[in-house]
């Protein structure tokens, strides 16, 4: 039998272990509560590094939270100082504004009527007149006649005609004025020597002034380039 087969070992140094089994719990015991302890500073630390890594990031968060509000400050008292240019560049807006929408539907009727006077025939007169015309603010009226153009104002003249061939002279000429519709005589009537007639012309959008629309419709002004030098 070769010595595999009986467990011995030759040549081997002789060992003999007279401790108790208790001994050897006991050392066992040290060793495992030496490794628990081991694992618990282990963890205590592993801990403290994270708390310490967490605390700096809150504390970094809280500086950059605190610059920020900061600046924040800064920019409201700057915006203070020029709370008074804002009002009045808002306050300007608006008169603005307002002053599109009152001459939206402005005519020069002064103006105007005198244009009319001037396209008059010869031996016309005119005795009586009205202007009907759309307030700011009010929709365009609507016709009750078919076919009838859009118009923003009706002028009503009374005149006294020699005869009846200058009526239709007179609607002629009437074709002349800008914002020029359309025009009717509905009546006509004769006197001793002449003829009254009621004119009616409707006026349409051309009319309108539109003194401020320009202003607000203007493109900015563009600097000129400065074209630099080449070298000689």
């Amino acid at each position: 039998m070769s010595a595999k087969d009986t467990g011995l070992i030759l040549g081997g140094e002789p060992r003999i272990d007279f401790l108790p089994p208790e001994i050897k719990q006991r050392k066992q015991a040290r060793k495992t509560r030496r490794s628990l302890i081991a694992l618990v500073l282990l963890v205590l630390v592993g801990s403290a590094a994270s708390y310490v890594f967490a605390t700096s990031l809150a504390l970094q968060s809280h500086i950059a939270l605190a610059l920020e509000q900061s600046r924040t400050e800064d920019l409201l008292a700057q915006q203070m100082q020029f709370i008074e240019a804002r009002t009045a560049s808002a306050e300007l807006a608006a008169v603005g504004d307002a002053q599109l929408v009152g001459s939206a539907t402005e005519v020069m009727w002064s103006a105007y009527l005198a244009d009319v006077q001037a396209v008059l025939p010869s031996g016309t007169a005119v005795t009586t007149f009205s202007v009907d015309s759309q307030m700011a603010g009010e929709a365009p009226p609507v016709s009750a006649v078919p076919l009838q153009n859009p118009r923003i104002a009706t002028v009503t003249l009374t005149v006294n005609i020699p005869d009846l061939a200058t009526g239709d002279v007179l609607l002629k000429n009437l074709r002349q004025l800008v914002g020029y519709a359309d025009a009717v005589i509905p009546t006509a009537s004769l006197e001793e020597e002449y003829y009254v007639a009621t004119v009616v012309l409707n006026v349409n959008t051309d009319a309108l002034e539109k003194r401020f629309f320009e202003k607000a419709t203007e493109p900015a002004t563009e600097e000129p380039a400065v074209e630099e030098e080449g070298e000689e």
